[in-house]
């Protein structure tokens, strides 16, 4: 195993590669001129829990320049467009650019983490730095023996979670937009939906009323008492013509009764889609903005702790700055995965409107079959030519256009989560490995502890901070994903057994209720237990003097 020590970086990075530039098929969406439906007056809004922001309202309420709804709107004063289909595909396409755009926004050939964790770079960066100052230098050259300046170690790790903290902010803001653009979608088909339902409802309410009515018409005795023979057999035979028809409008209604079980189970799971998009969203985005919380709050303590060092207070290991480095990471690791959800919501919401806008769109043509088939069959008065509304509902099954642009802003949209999702990852990579190079620390390498309860020697990684404090990771180095250590001490009230040469004691005394603790621990493949005695005596010596 390979001994970590302060200042000495144990990977390099390469110089990031120019991003790309957006896709030529977003840049066609975007140009296209999307045709608008002006006979739609409703104004679709989004469930009062999750509105859409007033900026992205008014992009897709305006409606294109030239079209005939911008025209229309000055005379009507509304210019409400949202209830076309197209004018949603738009707004989604326009805002997956935008968070594509902000995805590579600012992205350089050669960044601030490739140079600090590029040991030449960092040398060479120094050496320039010093060139004019002699004393800085000096000075440099007494405190550390590392290639990066000490503010700069300390700084390291707590930048790359700062800079992936300004990506999440970015990407959570345009995800929010396009929920809330999805949301409004979903609640405008529910809404289309619903009003389908209600005319098959009173459709069919009305050839029941047909069929009472005629039915109870038939049943009334027009003959008479005087009648002869010819008169009662035409009395009987207009008695039963209301009958006739009034069956046929049965079958209408039986019709009618199966497409509206069809029309029903549509709403519902649209009603449960809107709500379940809705509290997902909320939740993701509480979670995002209750990381962000988290990182701001372990930037905050990790200065407070920063501040009480200097001026040579003693406390607990909570106030190492060390340790507050690693919980900054492990913040940011929060962040990240926070971001790593609210991009999945945005998959499975994009997923979920299609695929319920084309059983919207099928269940559509089989309402207007079962409609043309009855009033064809069974009432043969039927005049008004039904085959042009046949072909539109065939030609809307087939596939909305709409969807085809939506599709294309979900590409964009997936494209550029998958983007932060690794530049996020190698941020928290970076800031992992800083973590380790960090200006407080004074010793660190594998160590073996023993476990009493499981009497075995178990591998881990010891950390000497200059705050006096000593922690321990269980298995090895630090990562992203454990960056806290399993546990830490103070050395200011630790009493230190050297042992034999291969092993030595920290006796913990007891605290209020508690009981004494000891900690035995054994140096590992490259280390020398009295170095790391000497290393601790000093520790402990300066802990007790502050």
């Amino acid at each position: 195993m390979v001994q970590l020590t302060r200042g000495a970086p144990q990977c390099s990075a390469q110089p990031a590669a120019r991003a790309p530039t957006v896709s030529e098929s977003i840049a066609a969406a975007l140009a296209s001129k999307l045709s608008v439906n002006t006979r739609r007056e409703h104004r679709v809004r989004a469930s009062p829990s999750l509105q859409l922001p007033a900026r992205v309202a008014a992009e897709i309420e305006t409606p294109p320049q030239g079209s005939p709804a911008a025209e229309g709107a000055g005379d009507s004063g509304a210019g409400n467009v949202l209830g076309s289909g197209d004018s949603f595909a738009h707004a989604v396409v326009k805002q997956a650019a935008r968070l594509r755009s902000a995805v590579w926004r600012g992205s350089e050939r050669v960044s601030f983490l490739d140079i600090a964790k590029n040991p030449l770079l960092a040398r060479a960066a120094r050496a320039e730095l010093h060139a004019g100052n002699p004393e800085a230098a000096a000075a440099s050259a007494s405190a550390a023996t590392g290639v990066l300046l000490p503010e700069a170690e300390a700084a390291l790790g707590l930048r790359a979670a700062g800079a992936l903290d300004t990506e999440a902010a970015e990407e959570s803001r345009s995800g929010r937009e396009l929920a809330a653009l999805l949301a409004a979608r979903l609640d405008a088909a529910r809404r289309a939906s619903e009003k389908l339902l209600g005319v098959l409802q009173a459709l069919a309410a009305a050839e029941a009323a047909y069929t009472r009515a005629l039915t109870a018409a038939s049943r009334v005795a027009l003959a008479g008492d005087c009648d002869g023979a010819a008169l009662c057999a035409a009395a009987a035979g207009l008695a039963d013509l209301p009958f006739q028809v009034g069956q046929q409008h049965a079958a209408v209604g039986a019709g009618l009764s199966d497409a509206t079980r069809g029309v029903q189970e549509v709403v519902g799971t649209m009603r449960s889609a809107c709500a379940d998009l809705t509290s997902d969203a909320h939740r993701a985005h509480r979670a995002m903005d209750a990381a962000r919380v988290e990182l701001a709050a372990a930037f905050s303590a990790r200065r407070a702790a920063r501040r009480v060092v200097e001026r040579g207070a003693r406390g607990a290991p909570e106030g190492d700055p060390w340790l507050g480095e690693a919980r900054c990471v492990a913040a940011g690791r929060a962040v990240a995965a926070a971001g790593t959800a609210e991009r999945e919501l945005l998959d499975r919401a994009f997923a979920r409107v299609c695929e319920l806008e084309m059983r919207r769109a099928g269940t559509m043509r089989s309402v207007v079959g079962t409609l043309v088939h009855a009033y064809r069959a069974a009432l043969a008065a039927l005049r008004s030519d039904t085959s042009a509304l046949a072909a539109a509902a065939e030609e809307a099954a087939a596939g909305d256009s709409d969807l085809v642009p939506l599709a294309a802003g979900a590409a964009a949209a997936a494209e550029a989560g998958a983007a932060l999702a690794v530049r996020q990852a190698e941020a928290l990579q970076a800031a992992a490995t800083a973590l380790l190079r960090s200006a407080e620390i004074v010793r660190q390498g594998a160590m073996a502890r023993w476990v009493a309860g499981e009497g075995r020697w178990a591998d881990c990684h010891l950390v000497l901070t200059r705050a006096g404090c000593l922690h321990w990771f269980e298995g090895g180095l630090p990562t992203p994903a454990a960056p806290i250590p399993a546990g830490s001490l103070a050395l200011a009230r630790c009493q230190l057994d050297a042992g034999d040469a291969e092993r030595f004691r920290l006796e913990h005394p007891a605290g209020m209720w508690g009981r004494p603790r000891t900690l035995c621990f054994r140096a590992g493949a490259g280390q020398d237990t009295g170095e790391w005695v000497l290393a601790l005596r000093d520790a402990l010596a300066a802990a007790r003097a502050r």
